[in-house]
């Protein structure tokens, strides 16, 4: 057999077992086999890939922290990390972002934890970063099992930027003309939401004082039906989404997926057995026809 092939395939081998090891949370059987794959990568594809090698090494370290719901920081970091500053002269940079309260505990593979960093400019015209924090949900008892993450937004017209402070334009939920929202929502599973619980009433009153406008736009015969005059972007992050439009084709949205909805009608559907994470920029629009 090939070397290289024989290296591909034992660092395969060994990738099963990190796998099985960032599964079952062992820090320890990771830091063993972490190193292991990683040499094995470095070796398969040759000092003259070394910019794929880097690449190939970081995914991994990604997938498996993501699977482990662990920072590899804390699992023996110099033995993990040592290829990518060894004798090759990779350079890298790891940044800690600020940590989310896990909402999610108990999954393997924690989800995506909102997080908004905001810059503006300071007086003399020095560029900052006025806000780096973990982004809150809103959830209401009519949405049971769904999280909205309003992240920022601004006035209807034509927005300015500058050295004046800004304060975010969260609602109402959909922008007038000129005006901008951008949102994370968490859509549960279709099949496993249960139905809305308690007075119908009290529900679309915390609706209207949380998300005021946000019922609204919804067609009471044909649920989750609704249609907006903005222009949409919405963007799948995690999990997938099914887009229905109102002639009942259907379009299934995978990690990566951008759809732009120009003030159609439609409705979205979690139709997988996972949590779905989209985000949505919103502008505000006139209607001419």
């Amino acid at each position: 057999m090939p070397s290289r092939l024989a290296d591909i395939l034992f660092s395969a081998s060994l990738l099963a077992h990190a796998h099985a090891a960032a599964t079952a949370g062992s820090a320890a059987a990771l830091s063993m086999t972490l190193p292991l794959v990683i040499n094995g990568w470095e070796t398969a594809l040759g000092p003259a890939s070394g910019r794929l090698a880097r690449t190939c090494q970081a995914t991994l370290i990604t997938s498996i922290e993501n699977l482990a719901s662990v920072n590899l920081s804390a699992v023996d970091p110099p033995s993990c990390l040592r290829s990518f500053a060894g004798s090759r002269g990779a350079r890298s940079r790891i940044r800690t972002p600020v940590q989310a309260t896990p909402r999610h505990e108990g999954k393997i593979g924690m989800p995506i934890q909102p997080r908004l960093i905001v810059t503006g400019r300071e007086p003399d015209g020095t560029s900052v970063f006025v806000t780096d924090k973990p982004a809150e949900p809103i959830e209401v008892a009519a949405l049971p099992d769904s999280e909205i993450y309003p992240l920022w937004g601004t006035e209807d017209g034509a927005p300015t930027v500058g050295t004046k402070p800004r304060v975010p334009k969260h609602l109402p939920y959909f922008p007038g003309t000129g005006g901008t929202r951008i949102l994370f929502h968490r859509f549960a599973p279709d099949s496993s939401v249960a139905e809305p619980v308690g007075d119908p009433a009290a529900q679309a009153a915390e609706v209207a004082e949380k998300l005021p406008g946000l019922l609204d736009v919804f067609e009471p015969n044909h649920p989750g039906m609704h249609t907006t005059d903005s222009v949409d972007y919405g963007i799948c992050l995690e999990g997938e989404m099914c887009l229905e439009l109102d002639n009942g084709e259907e379009v299934r949205l995978t990690p990566g997926t951008c759809v732009v909805q120009q003030g159609t009608r439609h409705a979205w559907h979690n139709r997988g057995d996972k949590p779905a994470l989209m985000c949505y920029v919103l502008i505000g629009a006139d209607r001419d026809s």
